[in-house]
């Protein structure tokens, strides 16, 4: 049985989701030092160690985004978006992965 949406949190969750995907592809064909410079340029600061890495890709991604109430943190198997006890998580691209040092 499905479960149905308990608020506009949880309605607000496919459009976001789609916008992340989209926006996680744009990564695919970069290789580190592209995603290094488009990180930076996006929110103008020079991550050097994966901790700052994985804080300015975030802001990179929500920087025009509306999450809704969602949060938005890293795991091993990619981005991960919660609320109360829901959990969403989206595949990173390879090349993505190793510049935030995931695996």
């Amino acid at each position: 049985m499905a479960t149905l949406p308990h608020d506009l949190t949880d309605l607000s969750l496919a459009p976001l989701v789609l916008q992340l995907d989209r926006q996680l592809a744009s990564y695919t064909a970069l290789n580190g030092e592209e995603i290094h410079l488009r990180v930076s340029l996006e929110v103008d600061a020079d991550p050097r160690f994966a901790p700052a890495r994985r804080e300015c890709v975030l802001d990179a991604l929500t920087r025009h985004l509306d999450v809704h109430g969602w949060e938005l943190s890293w795991t091993t198997r990619g981005l991960r978006l919660h609320h109360e006890a829901r959990t969403v998580t989206l595949g990173v691209p390879p090349s993505l992965a190793a510049y935030l040092e995931l695996r």
